[in-house]
Parts: C-alpha cells; sequence; structure tokens
C-alpha cells in the first residue's frame, strides 16, 4: 500500500509543477501578482467548499473539532507558508523556469522535512537524521545545480 500512497504523491506532485506554469501564465495575464495569487486562492476556496459541501452530504462531520481553537498557533502558519510560495512562484517562474523552480523548492522541503524529522518540530514523529538521508539530500542539491546549469 505504501508504494500506491507514494505514487499518489508523484502524481499530486506533477499537478504541483503543472500549478507552477498555469500561475506563471496567470500572472502574465494579470500582470499583476498579487492578482494572480489572490485568483489561485480564490479557486482554491471554492474547490475546498465544494468538496466539503459534498463531505457534508456524505455524512461526514460538518465543522472542525473544538480542539482547533486551542491548538497551538503554529497551526496558522500553513496558509502564510502556502501563500508565500505561491506569491514568489509567480514572480519567479519566468525568470528561473519551471523545472529549477520546481528542483529548488523540493530541496528546500527536504532541508526543513530532515530538520523537522529528526528534531520532532510542530509535532513530529522522530526520524533520525542518518548518512544516507544526508547523502539522498545532497543528490538533490547536485541535481538542482544540473538542472540549473543545463
Amino acid at each position: 500500500m505504501t508504494n500506491l500512497y507514494i505514487l499518489v504523491i508523484v502524481i499530486a506532485g506533477a499537478g504541483v509543477g503543472a500549478q507552477i506554469a498555469v500561475n506563471a501564465g496567470l500572472g502574465a495575464a494579470t500582470m499583476a501578482p498579487l492578482w494572480a495569487a489572490n485568483i489561485n486562492f480564490a479557486v482554491s476556496i471554492v474547490v475546498g467548499l465544494t468538496a466539503l459541501g459534498i463531505s457534508i452530504l456524505l455524512g461526514q462531520p460538518a465543522a472542525p473539532s473544538p480542539a482547533l481553537w486551542t491548538a497551538p498557533k503554529w497551526v496558522w502558519l500553513g496558509g502564510v507558508f502556502g501563500a508565500t510560495y505561491v506569491l514568489l512562484a509567480i514572480v519567479l517562474t519566468r525568470t528561473v523556469g519551471v523545472a529549477v523552480l520546481s528542483a529548488a523548492t523540493i530541496v528546500g522541503q527536504l532541508g526543513a522535512s530532515l530538520l523537522i524529522d529528526h528534531y520532532g518540530w510542530l509535532g513530529a514523529t522522530v526520524h533520525r537524521l542518518s548518512a544516507t538521508r544526508l547523502i539522498g539530500a545532497a543528490f538533490l542539491v547536485v541535481g538542482v545545480a544540473l538542472i540549473r546549469w543545463k
């Protein structure tokens, strides 16, 4: 089952690659990165609310757990990180290209993820850093350099 999950994530990652190009096109069409980013978020809200409505119709809980309101304040940072990334991607894609932007994004994600795993930050389960994990990260950095310098 794990392999299936990995395949699903790879497919979702392909969607993110396409999203970068689509958002850059939206930025070019609007000639205003902030407008493009907010159009992206508005479409996301519509899709999210539609999925929520379907979920409610199928009998899923209509409201989040009340524990949401007592959760640590950092749980709200995902939206900040996502919004910042979308805006930067819109601004930088035409300069660096979709492949470099995607590769650099993955290196940033992996670097943060390795630290979060190692220290158990943000409530994550601890997965200690190892030589193998560091070598894998180094290969990704080399991959960015190879993609960047064609």
